[in-house]
C-alpha cells in the first residue's frame, strides 16, 4: 500500500467511525505524521480531529500544541479517550505489550477497557478514533473483531529519493562531500535503498558519504551492506553478494531472455520486508541449481545480491 493509499484508507475508516485501528510499523514518527495529517485534512475527512499521542513514558500529548496530561498508564489513557468531547484522534503507542503471550498483570483490564470503549466511541456525539501504533500487530483473541489492522508500508521510491536529494543538496552546499552522480546514478542508489525505513536509508547514505568523502554510484555496495545488517537481525534470512553472470548459467533460456527484457530492479530485500517490486522472481531450489544461481546472477556489469533462507542452526 502506497502512502497515498494509506491516507485514503485511513480517511475512509475515520469517516466511517471505526473505533480502533492498529498500524504495524517500525517507523513510528512517520506513521504518526501521516495519521495526524489525515485527521486534520478537512478535504479528506470533513470533520477535522484534534490529534493526541500517548506513550507510557510521555503520557498524553496534544500534537497541536495544547495541554499535556501526565497519564502514563494505559488505563488512564483510555479514560482520557472516553471523556474527550471534541472530534479527536488518539494515537496510542506500544499497547502490544498488553496483547502478547507474556502479558503484564494489568493487561486484562486494558483489554476489557478497550472492549468497553467500542460501543462508546461508535455512539459518541463527536467522532473519535483510536489508532494503536506498534512494531507488531499482535492482537489478543478478545479484540480480533474490534480492532481493524491498517497496513503501513515501507517508504517508496519517491520518498527515498527525496531523502537522498535533501542530503545531496545539504552536503553539496557545504562543500564537505564530493557529489559525483548522474540522474541514473541517483535512481540506482534510490532503488538499492528500497526495503529500508527512511531512517535506515538516511543512515546508509550518510555512511556512504563519510567513508571516502564522496557519493557516487559505487556506493550502491554500501547500501547493500546496510541491507545485510537488516537481514542479519531477522536470523531467518541470509544476504549474499554474487558476481555470477548469466553466461555462466546453463539452460533457463526463456527466464534469462525475460530478465534481460524486463530488467527488474532486484529489490529482494524490499520484497522480504513487504515492498514487492512489480517485476521480480522468487525461486526455490537446491543450493547449486540453475534457479539458485540465476537468482544471484547479474545482467549488467554491476553485481547484484540475493537473499536466501538461512540454514537452521
Amino acid at each position: 500500500m502506497s502512502t497515498e493509499s494509506f491516507r485514503e484508507t485511513a480517511a475512509a475508516l475515520f469517516k466511517a467511525r471505526f473505533p480502533f485501528l492498529a498500524v504495524r510499523t517500525w517507523e513510528e514518527d512517520r506513521a504518526v505524521e501521516e495519521l495526524a495529517s489525515v485527521a486534520r485534512d478537512e478535504r479528506l475527512i470533513r470533520t477535522p480531529r484534534r490529534v493526541s499521542a500517548w506513550s507510557m513514558t510521555s503520557g498524553m500529548t496534544d500534537l497541536g500544541g495544547g495541554a499535556k496530561s501526565d497519564a502514563k498508564t494505559a488505563l488512564k489513557a483510555l479514560e482520557i479517550v472516553e471523556k474527550a468531547d471534541d472530534p479527536s484522534l488518539f494515537i496510542l503507542k506500544d499497547l502490544h505489550v498488553f496483547f502478547g503471550q507474556h502479558r503484564p498483570p494489568e493487561a486484562t483490564q486494558v483489554i476489557r477497557k478497550i472492549r468497553d470503549l467500542v460501543p462508546v466511541l461508535k455512539r459518541s456525539p463527536q467522532p473519535k478514533n483510536v489508532v494503536l501504533v506498534s512494531p507488531t500487530a499482535t492482537l489478543p483473541h478478545e479484540l480480533e473483531k474490534d480492532v481493524t489492522i491498517l497496513d503501513f508500508d515501507l517508504p517508496g521510491e519517491e520518498e527515498i529519493r527525496s531523502v537522498l536529494r535533501e542530503m545531496i543538496d545539504v552536503n553539496r552546499a557545504s562543500g564537505r562531500i564530493v557529489i559525483d552522480l548522474q540522474p541514473e546514478d541517483e535512481k540506482r542508489l534510490t532503488t538499492a535503498a528500497l526495503g529500508l525505513t527512511l531512517q535506515e536509508a538516511e543512515n546508509a547514505f550518510a555512511r556512504a558519504m563519510v567513508e571516502d568523502g564522496r557519493l557516487d554510484v559505487s556506493d550502491v555496495d554500501v547500501i547493500l551492506e546496510e541491507k545485510r545488517q537488516v537481514i542479519k537481525k531477522t536470523q531467518i534470512l541470509e544476504f549474499m553478494q554474487s558476481d555470477v553472470s548469466f553466461d555462466e548459467v546453463g539452460g533457463l533460456q526463456n527466464l534469462k531472455r525475460w530478465l534481460r527484457m524486463s530488467r527488474p530492479p532486484w529489490n529482494f530485500v524490499a520484497a522480504i520486508l513487504g515492498e514487492l517490486s512489480q517485476t521480480g522472481v522468487a525461486a526455490t531450489s537446491g543450493a547449486k541449481s540453475g534457479e539458485a544461481v540465476i537468482a544471484g546472477s547479474r545482467t549488467t556489469s554491476r553485481s547484484t545480491a540475493r537473499a536466501s533462507l538461512a540454514r537452521s542452526r
